[in-house]
């Protein structure tokens, strides 16, 4: 069995592949899936886009991201 700290380093959540607004801070990606680490929910669009992955879909039905990725990771990383 893969452990809380694996799921969080493989590619396996869906992602947002183009910004969904002209002029928002946006990398150059190709994959369509990112790790949990490397990604944040729609919620925090306005703060990460430029240096995070988009979550694409909504955070309340992927149950594992809560152990994973959001109640772990901080956010002053995110606001630096």
């Amino acid at each position: 069995m893969m452990s809380m700290q694996e799921m969080g380093r493989l590619a396996w959540c869906p992602v947002l592949a183009e910004a969904p607004f002209e002029g928002l801070p946006w990398p150059k990606q190709q994959e369509l899936v990112a790790p949990p680490r490397a990604m944040r929910p729609l919620q925090d669009l306005w703060l990460c886009s430029g240096t995070m992955r988009i979550l694409a879909a909504d955070c309340r039905c992927c149950f594992p991201l809560n152990g994973i990725l959001f109640s772990t990771h901080s956010n002053d990383r995110l606001l630096s």
